[in-house]
């Protein structure tokens, strides 16, 4: 769920008014389901659910907008467009859609021995670990 509340803490862009969650120990003495409510101070709202016990690999992300809702199915490497803003519907030909994990190595080492700029800088990684550890403690973990 990290990489989940990166997205979202990176698509809001305004702090962090409120946090809800609960988890569910299923097969293990850890959590293996979460659910989040998070709202910020802009309005934006995100729900985030997320499952070791399920059967599926499932990893969708929908933003509801105004004007529609865009749907990214991260395993697929789809989506699906309802809002009118101009996407790019063959992003997962990009060869770095097609290893992301690859891509995000290379980026890594890039930055190390040529300096280039990380996509998700320190800070925002730190960010995401502060309020994954707020969302243990709502959780009562």
């Amino acid at each position: 769920m990290i990489h989940d509340l990166d997205l979202v803490m990176a698509l809001a862009q305004s702090p962090l008014t409120r946090l809800e969650a609960t988890a569910e120990k299923i097969f293990t003495t850890l959590p293996d389901t979460a659910h989040v409510r998070m709202a910020f101070e802009d309005g934006f709202e995100a729900v985030l659910d997320s499952s070791r016990a399920a059967e599926a690999l499932d990893r969708v992300m929908r933003i509801d907008y105004a004007g529609g809702f865009l749907e990214v199915d991260f395993v697929a490497k789809t989506f699906i467009n309802e809002t009118g803003f101009d996407l790019n519907a063959d992003f997962a030909e990009d060869p770095e859609a097609k290893d992301s994990l690859g891509a995000n190595v290379n980026a890594f080492i890039a930055s190390i021995l040529d300096g280039t700029p990380v996509a998700v800088p320190a800070e925002a990684g730190l960010a995401a670990l502060a309020v994954a550890r707020d969302i243990d403690r709502a959780a009562a973990l």
